[in-house]
Formats: structure tokens, C-alpha cells, sequence
């Protein structure tokens, strides 16, 4: 099933670049045209897997859930009022600064100009923001990459590869354009037009792709995640022309990302081609600047991904992790929106518990694991992250590497939680502090916090080498034991079982357990993806 307001995109060997004879001829026609033209070369097959990419750009609508949910920077065209007065109010003091520099005798001082993008920035937390009327279903634009990338962290999703944009765009053809080969200004948002803005999303129905997919070209730039980089035997080419030598250098950029598909304000043709490559640094933002989200097919792999790269300090460094083995469950909370476009949908949150397995341990059996967690010190298992407070172990929504003690008695650069032993094994290099609670004699699994500290323990009763399968969920209801100002009680939960594997060297071999989490009471239902 797809996530909301996105369709599949069947994968297969991709048309990527421009050829040189058309490089070429652009080089004839128009020097500048060649001269951006340059990074598109060459054209070469890529296989692309398939993955859902959204039916639109992000709309004002959409993102408005995003910036109320996380406190985001509202988009520099929803502060349009408070700019206003804030304009208003700087021209007021510059008037008097220099009224009273006049009347003093003294030299007109200067002042620049209001500068509305560095106010909102500066100012956009303790103004108030609203979308403008009859826009909610515009492209949300003054997005940068960041922010881009920030909603679809939020919304469970990501943002294209340029590769995926090609795929979406031409399929298995070699068109330019997603209606066809030949250019039709009538077909999409640009500046032929005279537009002195973005038109709402769906605009151009002779336009969509194969698979409904708008504006792939027009109405605004769209970032991708791909960095700007030359493709696979790329040559600089070089063309006569008028009795000079034209070489179509490059300025490659790996901190730039690569933008596609053109816009309202874009008059050429070419900005809407498919190929088209836009190098942009990623802080930069205009009213012809937005995005759309993707996902991948393999349930799971966007949000591991996530988690991994946003941890990467965080995470034991000589352990390996595999996005691709995750376990995971998840759901959308979504409201209808006010696009007619088919399959276009709101998303309004996205909750998930995820668990990114460790990969190449070097172990044969459960014995000899337990037996070096015991002489060197745990074993990484994997990465647990939700954004759901636990109630059992008792932690804050967060990432977690998972680690596992054998039984056995704790050994000198061990302790166990107090004023005393933390102190203790603080002043030593390798000192291990478990929890107030643990009990040595039993496997444990341990969950280290951000700063390495251990915070959680829980017991793994169960636990074997077995030939890995992929990993399982279960949801039902429960009951947990929680203390509050020294009494206990017990609670009704949301119980989650994930079955598990973390991956040896050994052929086919892995780690099989399962790991019991206890959330809120009604907080999950069988409802969720699993």
C-alpha cells in the first residue's frame, strides 16, 4: 500500500542524461543553453527499482501540519503581514534617525535597505504566520533542502534521487517531457505564461504522467537528494563554433543538490526538460524553489535510514547495521485536504517503532557471544528508535543501540547504578553502569542512550542461532508494573513483540529473539503497518 498521497512507480532500465549530438546542437543555437546543458551528459541506461513517489508537490496545506507539529520555520510568503509592519516600522526609524541627524547638523547616515528574507529569519518565532488566502493547495515554496528534508523525516517518507525523477517523468522512453517528446507551453506552469506565481498543484491534467503523477515539469524547482555530481564517463565536450572552441566545463559540487524540473518563472523550454540538472546549495530558497516526497517499496528502509544517519555518533562504530533487514510498525495519520487531485492526501503525523538490525557479527553460537560480552564488554545487536514514549522499558521517545550481556557474574570494570559505583566507573576507561534494577545473573538487553549510557535493561529470556527470516510484530494489550513517588501500579498497555535477527559472518546464520515493548494503553492497534 502506498503511503499517502503517493503512487507507485514501477522500477525498470531508465534513459538518464542528454546525448551529445543534442549538446551539440544547442551549442549552435544558444551558448548559454549549451553551457547548462553541459552537465547532462552522458546518456546512459540506469536501472531504477521502483518506490511511491507523491502526485504532487507539497502544497501550503500540507506543510502547515509539518511547521505546527514541529515549530518549523513557516514559509517566508505566510509572514507577508507581519513583514509588512515590520518594513513599515523600519522605514518609521530610519526617517527619524535621519530627522534627528539633519536637525543636529550632522552627516546623513546610511542605512540599508529592508531586507524581508533575513527579518523573517531572524524574526519568525514571535510573529504571527498565516497561509494566504486561496493557496493552500499552491506548492509550499522558500523551501530549502533542509526543510525539504526535514518534512519527510516527519512525514516517514524522503525526498526523489534525480534518478527516480527521470524514472517518474520518462519511464522506459527517451522523452523530454512527461506528455511526450515535443514541448506544449500548455501543458505545465512556466513562464511563456506570464505567471507571476505557482499555480495550485493538479493545474495541468494534460501534463501528469503515465502514472498520475503532476508537474513533474513546471510550476516549481523540486529538490532531490542527489548531489551534484558527474555522471558515469562523463568528458568535458568541447564544440566549434564561429571559429571558437566552446568547452562545456562543469563546476561539480558535491555540497550542491541537484534540482529538476523548471518553473512558473522559467520561459525556456529546457528548464522543463527532464534532464535538466539545476546545482543549487542547499540553503537556498525562492518563491520558485519547493519539493515532493518519495518512498521506498521495502517497508521500513526510508525510516532506518533516517535513524541511522541522524545517530551516526551516537551507535557503537564498529558495529554494522542493514536498513534493508529492518523491522518495523507504523501509521499515518492523514486529513482529506482541498486538492481534487487523485490520490492526494494530507499527512498530518507519523508514528513508528523501528528496529535496524547489526550485521557481520563475528560469532558461531549464543555461547560464544555471551562469553565475549562477559570478557570485552557488550555486543551490538541493532538500533531501536520510536517516536513513542515507552512505558516498559520505561524510556522517552528516541534511538536506542541495543546491546546484549550474558549471565554472569559482574566482572571489576562493571557496576550497577548509585552515586557510588557511577562515579567509580566514570573515572575508568572502559567502565559499564547498568541501570538501578539489573540483574547480572540473567541475558540482558541493554539500550544505550545518546550519550552512551546504558538506560534500559530488559530480559531476554529466549534466544538462539537459527537461519534468519525476515522479522515479525505483534500487537495486543497488557499490563505493566509502574512506580511513581515509590508506589506501584499496574497499568494497561499497547504491547508490542517484534521478532528480530542480528546477522553473523557465517552463512544464512543470525541471532533470533524477540523484544517485548509496552506502550500507552490503546496507543496501537492492529490497525498500524506490521
Amino acid at each position: 500500500t502506498p503511503p499517502p498521497g503517493m503512487v507507485l512507480i514501477p522500477g525498470g532500465q531508465t534513459w538518464i542524461g542528454t546525448e551529445r549530438a543534442e549538446l551539440e546542437k544547442a551549442a549552435a543555437d544558444n551558448v548559454a543553453r549549451f553551457m547548462n546543458m553541459a552537465n547532462e551528459t552522458p546518456r546512459f541506461q540506469r536501472n531504477v527499482e521502483g518506490f511511491y513517489l507523491g502526485v504532487t508537490e507539497v502544497t501550503n496545506e500540507q506543510f502547515a501540519e509539518f511547521v505546527k507539529a514541529t515549530d518549523a520555520r513557516p514559509p517566508d510568503s505566510w509572514g507577508l503581514k507581519a513583514i509588512d509592519e515590520a518594513s513599515q516600522k523600519y522605514v518609521l526609524e530610519i526617517g527619524q534617525k535621519r530627522n534627528a541627524a539633519r536637525e543636529a547638523g550632522k552627516p546623513m547616515p546610511e542605512f540599508p535597505p529592508f531586507d524581508q528574507v533575513q527579518w523573517w529569519n531572524d524574526h519568525w518565532k514571535g510573529a504571527q504566520w498565516e497561509i494566504p488566502a486561496g493557496q493552500e493547495t499552491m506548492p509550499a515554496a522558500y523551501i530549502d533542502y533542509l526543510e525539504a528534508e526535514k518534512y519527510a523525516r516527519w512525514a516517514g517518507v524522503r525526498l526523489m534521487s534525480e534518478f527516480e525523477f527521470q524514472r517518474a517523468a520518462r519511464g522506459s522512453s527517451k522523452n523530454d517531457y512527461p506528455w511526450g517528446d515535443k514541448w506544449d507551453p500548455l501543458l505545465c506552469a512556466n513562464g511563456s505564461q506570464g505567471l507571476k506565481s505557482a499555480k495550485p498543484v493538479g493545474s495541468y491534467p494534460g501534463g501528469k504522467s503515465a502514472q498520475g503523477v503532476f508537474d513533474l515539469s513546471g510550476n516549481v524547482w523540486e529538490w532531490t537528494s542527489s548531489p551534484f555530481l558527474e555522471y558515469p564517463g562523463f568528458k568535458v565536450v568541447k564544440v566549434r563554433r564561429e571559429n571558437k572552441t566552446l568547452d562545456g566545463l562543469v563546476d561539480w559540487n558535491v555540497q550542491q543538490r541537484v534540482m529538476v524540473g523548471g518553473s512558473f518563472a522559467n520561459e525556456s523550454p529546457s528548464a522543463a526538460r527532464i534532464s535538466t540538472r539545476r546545482p543549487t546549495d542547499p540553503k537556498q530558497s525562492a518563491d520558485a524553489v519547493g519539493f515532493r516526497i518519495a518512498a521506498s517499496q521495502a517497508v521500513g528502509t526510508d525510516v532506518a535510514t533516517a535513524v541511522l544517519r541522524s545517530g551516526a555518533d551516537q551507535f557503537p562504530a564498529e558495529a554494522k547495521y542493514d536498513e534493508n533487514k529492518s523491522v518495523i510498525c507504523d501509521r499515518w495519520r492523514t486529513l482529506p485536504g482541498t486538492s481534487q487531485v487523485p490520490g492526494y492526501s494530507v499527512i498530518a503525523g507519523y508514528d513508528f517503532v523501528v528496529f535496524v538490525p547489526a550485521i557481520g557479527l563475528d560469532f558461531t553460537s549464543l555461547g560464544q557471544m555471551e562469553q565475549a560480552s562477559l570478557d570485552k564488554g557488550p555486543i551490538p545487536l541493532g538500533v531501536l528508535a520510536t517516536n513513542q514514549a515507552l512505558l516498559s522499558p520505561a524510556l522517552p521517545a528516541g534511538s536506542y543501540a541495543i546491546g546484549l550481556r550474558g549471565p554472569g557474574p559482574l566482572k571489576a570494570h562493571e557496576s550497577i547504578h548509585s552515586v557510588a559505583s557511577a562515579a567509580k566507573a566514570g573515572s575508568a576507561a572502559n567502565g559499564v553502569v547498568y541501570p538501578e534494577g539489573f540483574r547480572p545473573e540473567k541475558r540482558n538487553l541493554l539500550f544505550y542512550d545518546k550519550q552512551r549510557q546504558i538506560v534500559a535493561a530488559l530480559h531476554l529470556d529466549a534466544a538462539e542461532f537459527v537461519v534468519p527470516t525476515h522479522g515479525s510484530v505483534e500487537i495486543s494489550s497488557g499490563e505493566v508494573e509502574v512506580v511513581a513517588d515509590g508506589k506501584s501500579s499496574q497499568v494497561k498497555t499497547s504491547t508490542l513483540l517484534m521478532h528480530v535477527n542480528s546477522w553473523v559472518k557465517v552463512s544464512n546464520k543470525g541471532l533470533g529473539y524477540a523484544i517485548p515493548l509496552a506502550f500507552a494503553a490503546d496507543s496501537m492497534t492492529t490497525e498500524w503497518r506490521h
